[in-house]
């Protein structure tokens, strides 16, 4: 039994996953997700953040996570079905047309204007509390079933006192001689 091999058999605990290439990548918790979401729509909801937005809004940010419960029926699965770009641009766009009916709006009509706000927040938060950091850290199937490959943001960027600011997300040198 080589090395990949008990790895891969190895139990998965904590905050990593391991990947098809036997590394160990650590990505945030379901906790880190919801807390961030948490502080995304207390900005953008201000007055109207409650309880009850609180819990839609954390509901939301988990539901990208439920796809590690298809890991095994579909491999792969995880950072796939439930990470896609394409989800809540899906959701995005129901939303606006639901929003726009005026007084035939089904979310309109059941929860209000406010219902309306809540629900296009906790949208955004499945982007950017829920599918971002995982992009960021480790990486996400950001076209899945459209374009099945991962996607990863990887680099640094911070200020040098003899070069100033310095980005290592995109080569911008120029092609060799």
């Amino acid at each position: 039994m080589d090395r990949r091999d008990a790895a891969a058999r190895a139990p998965v605990t904590g905050r990593t996953f391991k990947s098809d290439y036997g590394s160990d990548t650590a990505v945030p918790s379901t906790l880190v997700h919801v807390a961030l979401a948490s502080l995304l729509a207390a900005g953008l909801l201000g007055e109207a953040f409650d309880g009850r937005s609180a819990v839609v809004v954390a509901a939301a940010t988990v539901l990208p996570d439920l796809d590690v419960a298809l890991e095994p029926l579909l491999s792969g699965a995880h950072r796939s079905v439930g990470h896609t770009f394409l989800l809540p641009v899906a959701l995005f766009a129901v939303l606006l047309w639901d929003s726009r009916r005026g007084s035939a709006s089904a979310v309109r009509g059941r929860y209000g204007d406010r219902g309306v706000r809540v629900a296009f927040v906790a949208v955004f938060c499945i982007f950017g509390a829920a599918i971002v950091p995982d992009l960021v850290v480790g990486g996400v199937n950001a076209l899945y079933p459209l374009h099945d490959a991962f996607y990863t943001v990887d680099g640094r960027l911070f200020y040098s006192t003899d070069r100033g600011w310095v980005q290592t997300f995109v080569d911008l040198s120029p092609d060799g001689p």
